[in-house]
């Protein structure tokens, strides 16, 4: 709503407030008038229950993909068999998914277009990210140089000397830093999802990848996936 205005954890803050405001004032416009009403604590608490259920039980959260980490591997797709191959040479050799498998296929999505946001200001390090990340990717830590000496630190030493780490600013409550291997991170966005300040966050992005003559390039489509155009 206010996108481009002020950051997610201001409007969060501003929307809260709005919500404790109005409930104060429903208790205090009662009592002014010399009523006695204990009706708004009940629709408080249906409200606190509603909402607790909607997103711990039903799935539904603020971002716009499901970011439910799956560890299952790719299921693989069922062939003709192989003596109806050499009957029928024209056989379309894979039978496809049904309908259900394409749905849970369709979960296993990384998220390539959406790019975890960490801004180091807001971080309390209350270690809520290291402890949620289903892959160990995240650490706070203190910066280490050489850097071999900083992947060996790490919650999940990260082996892949080709991808290099992503290591924040100095978090202000300690001066330790927030290190990221990108090379396990699946983007799941739980890390996000599960900060209370905001530090973390989940935008997506455009990858340009220059071709011969200007041509293609991959793009971040609204549709979730990452495409060439």
């Amino acid at each position: 709503m206010f996108t481009g205005l002020i950051d997610n954890y201001t409007q969060s803050v501003l929307i809260f407030a709005a919500i404790h405001i109005i409930a104060a004032y429903s208790f205090f416009a009662p009592f002014k008038t010399g009523q006695v009403s204990l009706g708004q604590a009940g629709f408080m608490a249906i409200g606190a229950y509603a909402s607790a259920i909607l997103t711990q039980k039903m799935g539904l959260s603020e971002w716009s993909y499901s970011n439910d980490y799956n560890p299952a591997q790719r299921a693989k797709m069922k062939h003709v068999d192989l003596t109806l191959r050499f009957q029928q040479l024209d056989t379309e050799v894979e039978l496809g998914f049904s309908a259900e498998q394409t749905a849970r296929e369709v979960e296993r999505c990384l998220n390539c277009d959406v790019q975890t946001v960490f801004t180091d200001r807001r971080c309390i390090e209350c270690d809520a990210c290291v402890d949620v990340c289903p892959t160990q990717c995240l650490t706070i830590t203190h910066d280490g140089d050489p850097e071999a000496d900083l992947r060996k630190r790490l919650t999940l030493p990260a082996q892949n000397l080709d991808q290099p780490l992503y290591v924040s600013g100095a978090l202000p409550q300690t001066g330790r830093v927030m290190v990221k291997d990108e090379d396990v991170c699946v983007h799941c966005g739980l890390c996000a999802e599960r900060c209370p300040t905001a530090a973390w966050d989940m935008e997506k992005f455009e990858l340009v990848m220059p071709g011969a003559g200007g041509g293609s390039h991959l793009h971040a489509g609204q549709d979730g996936c990452t495409k060439k155009g």
